[in-house]
């Protein structure tokens, strides 16, 4: 019979109890690499990257206006050509917020009556051109700002405004109702 070792080892010296340093950065290299591709996927399919790589950089959208709106009122105004005329008039004011409507529908009553007073300055002719209606327009838009700032003040009124509108609350002027009797 043969004598056996039974103690010899079969694989050479140290070669199971290490393993192979090569085999360990491929291995973390390749989940970094998954990683890195899932992220991307996340990013394209569902954070908008579509979207981006196809139109370039999204562009942000302009606000859309805000408006208060005024009851239609009727006053009676002079006429060049003869006997006096009504006029009903519904206006609009472009706003830049929220904040702003709020302060409007506050001194509703100040800004009726500063409308009323600057559309009693013109005469039924001059609100049948357009030129004149534009006259009406800046008339009203700087009776109203000046008649908001000197009730509520104009460190409220840049408040309002965020910052943006030097000019004051009422940015524009618009005609909902414009009648000449």
């Amino acid at each position: 019979m043969t004598d056996i070792d039974q103690g010899a080892e079969l694989e050479p010296e140290g070669a199971g109890s290490k393993r192979s340093p090569l085999k360990f950065w491929a291995m973390i290299g390749g989940a970094a690499l998954l990683l890195v591709i899932a992220g991307g996927g996340v990013w394209y399919f569902l954070l908008g990257g579509r979207a981006e790589l196809a139109g370039g950089a999204r562009k942000a959208e302009a606000p859309l206006p805000q408006f208060v709106q005024l009851k239609p009122f009727v006053v009676t105004i002079a006429s060049r050509a003869g006997p006096s005329r009504f006029v009903q008039l519904g206006v609009s004011f472009e706003i830049p917020g929220p904040a702003a409507a709020a302060m409007i529908n506050a001194v509703l009553p100040e800004v009726q009556d500063a409308l009323r007073r600057t559309v009693l300055g013109f005469k039924a002719e001059d609100m049948q051109t357009p030129a004149g209606l534009d006259k009406l327009r800046v008339a009203i838009r700087s009776a109203v700002n000046a008649m908001l700032a000197q009730v509520l003040g104009p460190e409220r009124i840049q408040k309002a405004a965020g910052g943006g509108s030097p000019g004051g609350l009422v940015q524009q002027v618009e005609f909902s109702t414009l009648v000449v009797e």
